[in-house]
């Protein structure tokens, strides 16, 4: 995860439950995911960022120096592994081959939320 995060990714990943209680109620009362669901979550977002006081701004801010310093959370790095790695190592041993002529082997580690260590090649 190379990009900088934004104040509104962290609030997201901090008031995850709020966000969802909000824009399931400007939804109807629809489940996160659903079709319903998706056209109100930035507009809740954007609710929840103007109701924030100075001081939660702030925690914010203090918080995405944090991600920007430290590295993003390991659940989301985790997530964005699973849903975009095998993409990312197709696209890389395919550049590898086409511009260096090499064929790469590539070991995967990580752990899963239940915590066990998988290895894949």
């Amino acid at each position: 995860m190379t990009r900088k995060p934004s104040l509104k990714q962290v609030a997201c990943h901090i008031h995850k439950k709020a966000i969802a209680a909000l824009a399931a109620e400007r939804a109807g009362g629809v489940k996160p995911g659903s079709t319903g669901y998706l056209p109100v979550f930035q507009g809740a977002v954007t609710a929840l960022m103007e109701s924030l006081d100075e001081e939660e701004v702030s925690a914010l801010e203090a918080e995405r120096e944090s991600w920007t310093s430290k590295g993003h959370p390991e659940e989301l790095k985790r997530k964005a592994a699973e849903n975009n790695g095998q993409s990312y190592h197709r696209t890389s041993a395919e550049t590898q081959y086409r511009e260096m002529g090499m064929r790469p082997i590539i070991w995967e580690h990580h752990r899963n939320k239940a915590g066990d260590s998988l290895v894949q090649m």
